[in-house]
């Protein structure tokens, strides 16, 4: 095996993961598009995802840092249990590469920089889009030799720390202008690592935006990208783009930017060069529910979009105005009613737990989404728990209401998302994570034949159960999920205590 100049990691969302992810690390196959192009570097990226499913081996990472003196190494974070996986990773390159800038980027570095690069594992931060900050990172380190704490006063977007570990603040990196400029390095990975078969056709997940256009105040790009904000590929590179995966044998294109719609003149170039290219994919993407009236619901099903996926977040009006949602839950009746029409299928998620709910506004939702599947069975239904991302509106909300961020990088790898207990103002704790867990089991159970051949049966049952406690509003004794929160905290342990050993293991194998 050659060395390589550059190292990326994309950590683990959970401890196992249960079926392969649809989506590459899409940001860190971009940032090595530049890196290869204008640079000429030699690029390894782990997804570490795929690792407790069999797809990767962890010796691959290790063979990798063992056998290069790389410029840098890099981890792209979401808040979450990415941040302990992070830091594990981190510590490992240290121990291997201590001169080695390790360099930490993504939503949470972004939102929390001086928090991430307080961390004595973190080097660099990158702070908003990574492409250009990383590839003047790589050309300082070739030009000037690596080492940690050099002077990186020049280079835009980034957080540093110089020899004596003060911390500075570089001004802000302005992103690639033209994002045709940047291409998905799929060479880096193994494409079929991310297709799956589902009702006989192969899926494939595609990004070709960046940013949304409206205001939600829960929202990270409200802090990452700017409110309002969104910039696209072309429609041309969008075709060209999945011209390359449907040789791969794609035919169902599931589009994940965070709204796609965000200009709709784009989005209908794509459609029209679709059937222009007599191209007959298939697709899913995100789209606000107020917009599916009846004519763009048909334009969206003849241009061959077969399942949408509605942020909904709440049956309460009220909600919806804190939220700063700017739609209403009519929106949601008249697209469930639309996508009925012309046979389609929806994912609505909602958000419990948001500060200022009260349980009335919850058993709103509830009755919504009742009302929504009595509607179009075709649809399914996520429910969230309210995650406070820094920097944004409904962030300092929940502070107000007695939410207490974590000190230290570390505490957000549980203090988030799903731990809903240790969302201090939220009434009702155990109520509203039973509710969760039950509308967890039911898409589970829905939705089964997403999940591996040994998932499907506990679903069938966990779902089974949930359903009743759905239909019956009983989420007193919920021994089921109890039964498997006990059986996902045996399995973290176990998981990690793996993790731990296997760096020592491998030393000895490699001698």
């Amino acid at each position: 095996m050659e060395g390589y100049d550059a190292i990326f990691v994309f950590p683990k969302l959970w401890e196992k993961e249960f079926n392969p992810p649809t989506q590459p690390p899409f940001g860190l196959l971009m940032c090595s598009d530049l890196l290869i192009r204008e640079e000429g570097l030699k690029v390894f990226v782990y997804d570490e995802r795929l690792e407790s499913l069999g797809m990767v081996n962890r010796q691959d990472l290790i063979k990798a840092v063992k056998k290069s003196d790389p410029l840098f190494f890099g981890i792209s974070t979401q808040s979450g249990p990415m941040i302990e996986n992070g830091l594990i990773a981190s510590k490992f390159f240290r121990e291997e590469c201590p001169d080695t800038p390790i360099a930490w980027g993504g939503v949470h570095p972004t939102l929390l920089p001086m928090q991430t690069i307080e961390h004595p594992l973190v080097d660099v931060v990158i702070n908003g889009e990574g492409e250009l900050p990383i590839l003047n990172l790589a050309r300082e380190m070739k030009k000037n030799g690596v080492r940690r704490n050099k002077n990186l006063d020049n280079i835009d977007g980034i957080y540093w720390k110089d020899t004596q570990g003060n911390i500075k603040v570089n001004k802000p990196q302005t992103p690639v202008p033209n994002l045709d400029d940047l291409n998905i390095r799929w060479d880096l990975v193994n494409p079929k690592h991310y297709i799956r078969e589902i009702d006989g056709k192969k899926n494939l997940s595609i990004i070709t935006s960046r940013g949304c256009p409206f205001r939600c105040n829960f929202c990270y790009n409200v802090s990452f990208y700017g409110a309002r904000k969104f910039r696209g590929w072309s429609a041309e590179k969008v075709i060209s783009e999945i011209k390359k995966i449907v040789e791969w044998g794609v035919e169902y294109v599931v589009f994940d930017d965070d709204y796609i719609f965000g200009d709709p003149l784009r989005m209908w170039k794509i459609l029209d060069l679709r059937k222009e290219n007599k191209m007959d994919f298939e697709w899913s993407a995100p789209i606000r529910g107020h917009l599916l009236r009846d004519s763009l619901t048909k334009k969206i099903s003849d241009g061959g979009c077969k399942y949408v996926t509605i942020g909904a977040e709440s049956g309460s009006s009220r909600m919806l105005k804190l939220m700063d949602k700017d739609s209403d839950v009519d929106a949601y009746y008249m697209a469930a009613k639309n996508l009925k029409k012309y046979d389609l299928a929806a994912q609505f998620s909602w958000i419990f737990g948001f500060p200022g709910e009260t349980k009335e506004d919850l058993f709103l939702t509830l009755k919504t989404i009742k009302d929504l599947e009595d509607i179009n069975p075709k649809t399914d239904h996520i429910i969230n728990v309210f995650a406070p991302y820094p920097g944004t509106p409904s962030y300092d909300m929940a502070v107000e209401h007695g939410f207490e961020p974590p000190k230290e990088l570390e505490g957000w790898t549980s203090n988030f998302r799903e731990q809903c207990r240790k969302l201090v103002y939220v009434k009702d704790k155990e109520l509203l994570e039973a509710i969760r867990w039950a509308g967890i089991f039911r898409a589970m159970k829905k939705r089964s034949k997403y999940y591996a051949n040994w998932v499907q049966p506990i679903t069938q049952v966990l779902g089974t159960i949930s359903e009743i406690r759905w239909k019956h509003d009983f989420y007193d004794f919920p021994v089921e999920q109890d039964a498997v929160k006990m059986g996902r905290r045996v399995l973290n342990a176990v998981m990690k205590s793996r993790i731990r050993v296997v760096n020592a293991d491998d030393e000895t194998s490699l001698g």
